[in-house]
């Protein structure tokens, strides 16, 4: 119920904190936040590290932003996730639901790669 999105650009590339929660009630305002991130900065890495906990509204959300960013060709991936938010995404489908790295670097290297290529 309670999540802060924080954007931070690092190393010229963008990536999303999602802190605390990501639940039915909060999928509005982080949809809100991360959907004009990946346009204004032309792709994104959210990181999962903090996030405690995620259902299936959550996950639905950040499908949807990975939806987002395919019909917009932009990089997007999430990074870092915890136990339980690991364990969700694998039980509802993993890849081929996300593209999940288990380290920020890795994530920010593959956006280099995609923004190459594109």
């Amino acid at each position: 119920m309670g999540q802060l999105v924080t954007v931070v650009v690092e190393d010229s590339r963008p990536v999303a904190a999602l802190i605390g929660e990501l639940d039915a009630a909060g999928v509005d305002a982080a949809s809100a936040a991360l959907v004009p991130a990946l346009h204004r900065h032309g792709g994104l890495v959210v990181d999962l590290a903090h996030l405690r906990f995620l259902d299936c509204a959550g996950l639905g959300a950040l499908v949807g932003l990975r939806l987002e960013a395919e019909r917009a060709g932009l990089p997007f991936s999430v990074a870092r996730p915890s136990l339980p938010v690991a364990r969700l995404i694998r039980l509802a489908g993993g890849p081929d639901l996300l593209v999940v790295h288990r380290r920020l670097d890795r994530a920010l290297q593959a956006m280099v790669r995609v923004r190459e290529i594109v």
